[in-house]
């Protein structure tokens, strides 16, 4: 698990963050909007990059750490499972090649397949496939792509809008000296799709927001955007293709 860690010295390394005067719950709309039409780029730009940026270097760091680690062999995990029947143990031995094998980076960043892939990309450009590979639909996409051989591939169905989330309004302001200005921004919002089908059960969102410059921005948190800190993982099931035996 990769964890996020606020710092305010990378400004130097980053592009400059334009100044503006839109308020933090202008600046949380303008995100749900932007992440519900799937315009990554345009969420990513109201992301705290300097923030993201760090992220962005511990997952190369993990990811390049995992670089060839292929699992144990049949015989290893029939070693530590003496009466496992070897069919299974081959089995299991494959699960593991198959997950070391695997782009387990486009988990977190969509379309990335790799730690050098994802070094070389522009910061707002690894931020908007951080954003994507929460989404969704991205999810249902890699999960399809990724069902093992012989499985039946669902349709791809046309892709369906989700509502925005609704920003109902800042909290709290938070200055970080006795009269000094505000420099945290706390915006309450919630998840429509949820609020229907749970009217009061599902506790409301809250995105934390930084000054940079000038201008409100989102910090990166592992949550951002989720309603109650809860993200949905939809995927595909394996439908085996049958053959009829002939008659």
């Amino acid at each position: 698990m990769i964890v996020v860690t606020m710092s305010l010295s990378l400004v130097s390394i980053l592009p400059a963050q334009s100044k503006s005067s839109a308020s933090p719950t202008e600046v949380a709309r303008e995100f749900f909007n932007a992440q519900s039409d799937g315009r990554w780029l345009d969420a990513a730009r109201l992301l705290d990059l300097r923030g993201f940026e760090l992220y962005r270097q511990n997952a190369i760091r993990e990811s390049r750490l995992k670089k060839g680690f292929v699992g144990p062999t049949p015989e290893q995990v029939m070693a530590s499972e003496p009466g496992m029947p070897r069919a299974v143990a081959e089995y299991v031995a494959g699960r593991y090649a198959q997950v070391a094998d695997s782009d387990a980076l486009s988990m977190e960043f969509a379309r990335t397949a790799s730690a050098d892939a994802l070094a070389v990309l522009p910061v707002d450009e690894a931020a908007a496939r951080w954003l994507e590979a929460r989404d969704p639909r991205w999810q249902l996409e890699r999960s399809r792509t990724h069902l093992p051989p012989g499985c039946q591939r669902p349709p791809i169905l046309p892709t369906v809008k989700p509502p925005p989330n609704q920003a109902l309004g800042e909290v709290m302001n938070h200055p970080t000296a006795p009269g000094g200005a505000d420099t945290l921004s706390y915006v309450v919002f919630r998840d429509p799709t949820i609020s229907r089908g749970a009217p009061g059960l599902m506790p409301p969102g809250v995105l934390t927001l930084t000054s940079v410059n000038g201008q409100w921005k989102i910090l990166p948190l592992p949550d951002v955007g989720f309603a109650g800190g809860v993200r949905s993982f939809p995927g595909f099931g394996c439908v085996k293709v049958g053959v009829q035996p002939p008659n």
